[in-house]
Parts: C-alpha cells; sequence; structure tokens
C-alpha cells in the first residue's frame, strides 16, 4: 500500500504537502481545493515533477474512478473494452489462485519487514556518517583559524571535509609535528606579511674561562715580612688599613691620621719598606684585571643591545630582555666584589659564574637565528613551504581523527554489508513473487472470460429501474457497448445520471477483474473521486453502499483490495459513505479522515482522528470557529446561511424583531446579514460572492454573536463554537 504521499509546486499545492494514508482514507474537500491532483498522483506517479508516492513494499496496480479514467472509457469510442473475471465455476482454478495469493502474501510481508531493517540499517549508516562528520568538523572548527588555508574549498561541505580526511589517513606520510610546532609553522609560513629577516650574530662567550677566575682574586695580598713593623701588622690583620692610613700621611704633615701623632722617621720609613714593590704589583694586577672583566661584560651587553636593537617582526624580545637582565645583575655584582678587593687586597673574594646566564643568552639567541633562517628559507622557497606545510597539517589532523575515522570505517564496512545482505534478500523475494504472480496470470488465462462482468451491471441496472439500457457483448470480441431496449446503440443518447451510474458499476466491476485475462486477482489500490457528481438521491444510496462494499473487502482482505481513498466535495455522499450504524459507530484502525482546505490559494490537507463532517449546518459553523483561517470571501455566505437556517428551521425567531435590537452601524451590519432570510429562494444566493475586508471580518463576527446574544439564544451559540472545536 502507499505510504506517503508528496505534493509539492502543482496546481493549489504551491507549498510542499504531504500525508501518510492509511488502508481506507476518506478526504473531504471543496472544488477546487486539490483532490483530483491527489486522484491523478495515484494513477499517474510520473505525471508531476516535483510530487511523489511511497510504497509500504512493492508497487501494487492502482485503479482510479475520476474523470480521466470515464472519459479513457466511456469517450468518443463507442467500444467499450471488456472486463475479464473468473466465472463462478471455476473453482480449482478459485483455490489455486487463492493459494498461491497466500503464498504472496506471505513475500509481501516478508519484504516488508526487510524493507523495516533496511530502513534501520540506512539509519545507522546515516548515523554514523553523521557522527564522524560532526567529529571532524569539530577539529576542523577548532584549528580552522591557523589551518584555514590547507582547509581552502572545504569550508561549505562537511561531508567532502571529511572524505578528504579519510583519503588523507590512507596515504600521507608527512613527519608529525605536536600542535604548538604546527601552529608556529603556519604562523610563519601561512603570513601574508613574510618577508625577509636580518639575521643576528652568532653569540659565543668561549674566552670566558680564561678571565672568569684568576689567581689574584684568591691572593691574600700584604706587605714585606722581614720589616720589624710587619710582625704587629701580621698579627692585627690590619695591612689593608695601614695601606689606607698611608694616604693620609702628605696631607697631615707628617702626623698620624688616625691617633694624631707626630711619627718619628723610622716608623714611617718601616711603613713605607712594608708595601714594598711585590705588594703594588700585585694590587696593580687586580686594577688591571677588573678593567679587563669590566671590559668582556661591556662587550656582552654592546652586542645582546644589538641584538635587541635590530627590531626583527617575527621574534619576540621578551625573553631575551630578561636573561640580559640576570647576566647583567651578575657581571654587576662581581664588578663590585672586584672593587672590594681593589680596596682591600688582603680578602679573599669568589665571583658568581657567568657561564649559566650566558649560556641561557646563547640558547635564545640561537632559536632566533633558527626561526629567522626558517622565516628567510619559507620566504625564498615560498610555495613549495606552503604546499609542503598544508600536507604536515593535514597529518596532523588525521592522526587527531585516526581513532574515529578508524571507527567510522569498521561500522561502515559492517553496515554496508548488512544493507547488501538485505537488498539481495528482497530482490530474490521479489523474483520469487513475481514468479508466483506469473502462474497466478497464466491460471487466469484459461479461465477468465468478459460475460459475467456484463450480467452482473444488468442486474443492478434493473434493480434500480435503469431499465432503457443496458450492457451487452461486442461484436469484436473483448468489448462491450451500451443498448436500447429496442437493440440500437444507446452510448450517444444516454443522459448525464445514466453516463455516471453506468461508468461507476463498470470501474465498480473493474475492481474485480482486469481488461486483459490475466491480472484479474492482482492486488491494487482504490481511489474513487467525486463518483456521485451528478446522481439523484437513490443512485447516490446505491453507490455508496457499493462503496461501502469495497471498505469491507479491504478491512477483510479480500479481493485484492489493499488500500482505498474516498475523495469527494457532498457533504451527504461523505456522511452516507462513512455512515456504520448505530452498533458499529467506533472508528475502525485502519481507517483515516483527511480535510483538504485552501486558504490563500494554497491548499493543507489536515488529518483528523474522527470524522469531522457531521451535518451541512454543523459544517457551516465549522467555516468560522477557527477566526485565523477565515476565508475573507465566503465568510459573509456562511453567516447569512447559518442565520437563515437557524431562524427558519430551528428559532422560528422574528428578524425584523432581531434587527431592531441593533443600532447604528451594528443595525446595518446586521440588516445585511439577515436580509435574504425570508426570501425564500436558495439557488441564486447561494452563488453570490461578497468579499469582505480582513479587518471588518473580526466585526461581522461580532455582530453574528450579539445576534444570538440579544434574542436569548447565546447557549445555542456557545454549544455550536464549542461542539466545532472540539
Amino acid at each position: 500500500m502507499i505510504s506517503k504521499i508528496l505534493l509539492d509546486q502543482v496546481a493549489s499545492y504551491t507549498e510542499k504537502v504531504e500525508f501518510e494514508p492509511s488502508e481506507i482514507n476518506y478526504l473531504y474537500g471543496s472544488n477546487g481545493t486539490g483532490k483530483t491532483t491527489i486522484s491523478n498522483l495515484i494513477a499517474s506517479q510520473d505525471l508531476f515533477t516535483n510530487s511523489s508516492i511511497n510504497w509500504k513494499a512493492s508497487q501494487l496496480d492502482t485503479l482510479v474512478y475520476n474523470k480521466v479514467f470515464v472519459e479513457a472509457n466511456f469517450g468518443q469510442s463507442k467500444k467499450i473494452k471488456g472486463i475479464f473475471t473468473l466465472g463462478k465455476n471455476s473453482v480449482e482454478a478459485y483455490e489455486y489462485i487463492s493459494n498461491m495469493q497466500t503464498k504472496i502474501n506471505a513475500i509481501d510481508n516478508e519484504i516488508i519487514n526487510l524493507n523495516r531493517s533496511l530502513v534501520n540499517i540506512s539509519n545507522d549508516i546515516t548515523a554514523n556518517e553523521n557522527a564522524i562528520i560532526k567529529r571532524c568538523w569539530a577539529l576542523k572548527d577548532t584549528y580552522d583559524s591557523n589551518f584555514s588555508p590547507a582547509y581552502m574549498g572545504l569550508n561549505s561541505n562537511k561531508k567532502k571535509f571529511l572524505d578528504r580526511c579519510i583519503a588523507e589517513r590512507a596515504v600521507n606520510k608527512e613527519p608529525l609535528y605536536t600542535v604548538d610546532e604546527i601552529i608556529a609553522k603556519c604562523h610563519t609560513i601561512f603570513s601574508s606579511t613574510i618577508k625577509i629577516e636580518e639575521n643576528v650574530q652568532q653569540f659565543n662567550f668561549e674566552d670566558l674561562p680564561s678571565i672568569e677566575f684568576p689567581e689574584i682574586l684568591s691572593t691574600i695580598i700584604i706587605g714585606k715580612e722581614n720589616v720589624n713593623i710587619s710582625a704587629l701588622i701580621t698579627k692585627l690583620n690590619n695591612s689593608d688599613w695601614i695601606k689606607e692610613g698611608v694616604g693620609f700621611l702628605e696631607k697631615s704633615e707628617n702626623f698620624c691620621p688616625f691617633c694624631q701623632q707626630e711619627m718619628t722617621v723610622n716608623l714611617r720609613d718601616e711603613i713605607e719598606n712594608f708595601f714594598d714593590e711585590e705588594y703594588l704589583e700585585k694590587c696593580k694586577q687586580l686594577e688591571n684585571y677588573r678593567l679587563l672583566y669590566s671590559n668582556y661584560v661591556e662587550a656582552k651587553k654592546i652586542q645582546l643591545r644589538k641584538i635587541l636593537q635590530q627590531n626583527i617582526s617575527i621574534i619576540d624580545t621578551n625573553l631575551l630582555i630578561a636573561k640580559v637582565q640576570i647576566f647583567a645583575g651578575i657581571a654587576d655584582s662581581n664588578l663590585s666584589i672586584i672593587d672590594k678587593k681593589i680596596k682591600y687586597p688582603s680578602l679573599l673574594v669568589t665571583l658568581a659564574s657567568l657561564t649559566p646566564s650566558l649560556e641561557d643568552i646563547k640558547l635564545v639567541v640561537n632559536s632566533y637565528i633558527e626561526k629567522i633562517n626558517l622565516n628567510n628559507n619559507s620566504f625564498n622557497n615560498l610555495k613549495a613551504e606552503q604546499e609542503k606545510l598544508k600536507k604536515e597539517v593535514w597529518r596532523f589532523t588525521t592522526n587527531e581523527l585516526d581513532i574515529d575515522i578508524e571507527s567510522y570505517i569498521k561500522n561502515a564496512d559492517r553496515f554496508i554489508k548488512g544493507k547488501e545482505g538485505i537488498t539481495e534478500k528482497i530482490k530474490q523475494s521479489e523474483i520469487l513473487k513475481n514468479s508466483l504472480l506469473t502462474s497466478i496470470r497464466g491460471r487466469e488465462s484459461e479461465v477468465a472470460n468478459t460475460a459475467h462482468t456484463v450480467n452482473e451491471i444488468n442486474k443492478i441496472l434493473k434493480l434500480f429501474s435503469f431499465t432503457n439500457f443496458s450492457l451487452a457483448q461486442a461484436t469484436e470480441k473483448g468489448f462491450y457497448k451500451i443498448i436500447r431496449e429496442d437493440g440500437s446503440e444507446g452510448h450517444e443518447t444516454l443522459s448525464e445520471g445514466e453516463y455516471r451510474f453506468i461508468t461507476f458499476l463498470y470501474f465498480y466491476q473493474l475492481l474485480k477483474g482486469s481488461t486483459s485475462d490475466s491480472g484479474v486477482t492482482s492486488d491494487k489500490v482504490v481511489v474513487f473521486d467525486d463518483p456521485i457528481s451528478s446522481l439523484d438521491s437513490s443512485v447516490l444510496f446505491v453507490v455508496s453502499n457499493l462503496i461501502k462494499n469495497v471498505i469491507q473487502s479491504c478491512k477483510n482482505k479480500t479481493d485484492g483490495i489493499k488500500q482505498v481513498f474516498i475523495l469527494t466535495h457532498n457533504v451527504y455522499f461523505f456522511k452516507e459513505v462513512t455512515f456504520k450504524g448505530a452498533r458499529n459507530s467506533a472508528k475502525w484502525v485502519g481507517e483515516t479522515f483527511w480535510v483538504i482546505k485552501k486558504l490563500g490559494n494554497k491548499s493543507k490537507i489536515i488529518k483528523h482522528n474522527s470524522n469531522p463532517i457531521k451535518t451541512s449546518y454543523e459544517l457551516l459553523w465549522k467555516e468560522i470557529s477557527d477566526i485565523n483561517h477565515v476565508s475573507n470571501i465566503t465568510v459573509f455566505n456562511t453567516l447569512r446561511r447559518i442565520l437563515e437556517y437557524y431562524f427558519n428551521t430551528i428559532g422560528g425567531i422574528n428578524y425584523e424583531e432581531c434587527i431592531n435590537k441593533f443600532e447604528g452601524e451594528e443595525q446595518f451590519i446586521c440588516k445585511s446579514l439577515l436580509s435574504w432570510i425570508n426570501d425564500g429562494s436558495h439557488s441564486t444566493h447561494d452563488d453570490l460572492v461578497f468579499h469582505v475586508e480582513s479587518e471588518d471580518v473580526q466585526r461581522y463576527l461580532e455582530i453574528f454573536r450579539l445576534v444570538f446574544d440579544k434574542m436569548d439564544h447565546i447557549s445555542h451559540y456557545d454549544m455550536m463554537m464549542r461542539v466545532v472545536n472540539d
């Protein structure tokens, strides 16, 4: 059976409309809402480009009663194709076909289950792919700001990005860098401002060990020991103090600068002899070392200042500045120590080594040199470097996704194999089914005939007093003709009522057979599209009951009727064909009610769980129950017809009395609604069209409510509005 119908960009279905029909479907809609578009699509599924039909299992034959069917079978030609059915005496053939049909039904059920499994595994395939696409795209979003040149051309297609990831994973053998390394390369090579940068001078300090720890710093420098005063100076360990005092003797006119007593010549000579040439030489060495050390430190500072002043855009000098500050601090501290040694030669001093700080500086400078070389090499070979980096980016990307892609591929392989297996089973089931169908067609052709259909149609015609024409076998085998009582051709002399009735009876018999000697018992979908347009009430009753027989066959799963669609604009026919009787009023689980509405030249199909069409009076109330969907064109007539029916048939209210209860504009609107009530004619006014502006609709509806209120019938208004909205 049909599982879904989609209508799009055809007739009044200007926007996509889809619905999922059940086994039995009642569709009510006014003329022009799009009923025949549905029946035409079911009859010819390729008729409309953007519309389609989905089948639950295998596609079935479709038999559609509409204007196209009538014209095709009862048009200009007087010949009517015969309908082949199995004769009542073909018991053996019936049993054989019934057995084969049972097997076919079992195969159909198996195909339905296989198709369900196929849908499930297709969903698994889709979910598996969606999951890996989501993971890949999330990684792309994470690194896009850095890797965008490598991802170029894939920014708007998630599936293509996944395919590229899978392809690169299989073949990319580029070196694998860490995320920090690859991002740093991207900032350099993908940069649009890349240029040749001036390199920095190598930073070395191999000569540092020769000057860093001289012996003079660890030497105690004092005067001669063979001078009489030396013993005392040595004992007091104050040679530095005495040396400092000697410098003041010239200024103190031979008075001791410390005790203020005049010094003897011998004491002064001994003091001056204590600080001999050797002492002075060692002091000179200290001063020379201080100059050497100071010059060395200053040379390094000058070199480092030059590097910092180069202002190279691709390097961050903050680290070097910090390292230079550490070096300068140590060097300045060491110079202070040397100065102290010069001032107090007898002190033992030790310098802090400059080696660790200079090694740190050298590492930083070397990293600058490496980065500048990379930048300059990249500039000189930019295109090749960029292509190489793109491959390295993809190597990094696929490595990040490796586990996810591996899982996706394994699941995809498993799902695809499962899908192929199910597809093959469906194919084999279809082959077996077609074989059984061929067998049925062969048996049908042996026993099928067209005479039974003639007898059945003529029996119904006679039963309902259509005695002035009948159906007969034509001279040409396999065709019928319409004849009058006197045997003359009757095709062109039928009234519209006779014409519609016999075409319906022909279609009804066709449901039990086929226009060829095979396909008599095939499964089918049946559509009735407004079958009673021109029929009187007695024939309407017959047609309704014959259609009910078809519905019952569908419910009982007999006669090959698998699904039924009934489309009509006639409320009375709709009520008749859906009527089940007082004992059986419950909705059958396999039936669905639909209402086709056309609003703003756009058709919609609305599903109802219960029969939405009750009586024509209720239907009028239904049209005004939803203010958002009231038609500006029909609202005036709808309100008038409700009031007309209620006042004349139900309410028994004097309409003049009602008008007098209003004043001003409200009285004018009320009078316009009630002015034709006593006219007594329906046919003329029912066809009149009044267009009410959107802003006035609410006003009319309010006056309509006030009519019931002022006449003390508001309870009826409330009841009807509640009924149609429940």
